[in-house]
């Protein structure tokens, strides 16, 4: 369990994850990861901000996936 001055917020979570720790990678290692996973705007079925419990963010699915204005991963 975290104390309560180590916890962040949901939306501080997904800024690390996603803007807040793209300029955090060196280079090489973006290179390594390119192909692995689809970059780009993701469209998910949950909006990750007004979930009422931080648990149900692993409920969360990507329904498609944004690359140079096209659909490059799609679940629909």
């Amino acid at each position: 369990m975290l104390w309560p001055r180590e916890r962040v917020t949901v939306k501080q979570m997904i800024r690390s994850f996603t803007i807040g720790g793209q300029g955090e990678l060196p280079r090489q290692a973006d290179r390594h990861h390119q192909g692995r996973q689809a970059r780009g705007p993701r469209v998910l079925d949950t909006n990750l901000l007004k979930v009422a419990d931080p648990t149900d963010l692993f409920d969360a699915h990507v329904l498609f996936t944004m690359g140079n204005g096209q659909v490059v991963y799609d679940t629909l």
